[in-house]
């Protein structure tokens, strides 16, 4: 995937953050979105993987999550409300046949993120799928400068 191709996508996306908007969260810079995305798709290309796609329906779950862990001061898979993934999905109108969602929570450049998932065995798993195609992220920071990260996986 070439960036100059992700690049409008991502930015008409940041521009329009219903996500973003809804939690009172700004949606994330394209640039630190479009880095994630060339690393995540560069990590997988070179293990024979098929580049992911962004898709608009996880791109705001994504955000809407984010925005959820920074506000909260902390990582979680659940939503404050108690969502479960599978539920901030069906949400988001995202039919998926396989879905799974990596986060994190720090002081963490957009260049550093997909390194550190690859460091965990699980999230590791979740980025060489063969059976994701589609991904969605989310970036958020709160007021204390961490940042929450948001990555959804899935395939249809």
């Amino acid at each position: 995937m070439r960036n100059w191709c992700l690049l409008p996508a991502l930015a008409l996306w940041a521009l329009s953050g219903p996500a973003a908007a809804q939690n009172r969260c700004a949606a994330p810079p394209a640039a630190e979105v479009t880095q994630v995305f060339t690393d995540l798709n560069r990590m997988r290309a070179a293990r024979g993987l098929v580049p992911l796609a962004p898709e608009p329906r996880l791109m705001q779950a994504a955000q809407a999550h984010a925005c959820d862990n920074a506000a909260r001061g902390g990582p979680s898979h659940q939503g404050r409300d108690g969502s479960s993934l599978g539920q901030r999905l069906q949400r988001a109108g995202y039919p998926y046949r396989t879905a799974a969602e990596n986060i994190a929570y720090g002081r963490i450049a957009p260049s550093q993120v997909i390194g550190m998932w690859q460091g965990s065995a699980a999230h590791d798993r979740n980025l060489r799928n063969p059976a994701v195609t589609e991904a969605g992220i989310g970036i958020a920071r709160n007021t204390a400068g961490q940042s929450a990260y948001v990555l959804k996986l899935a395939g249809r």
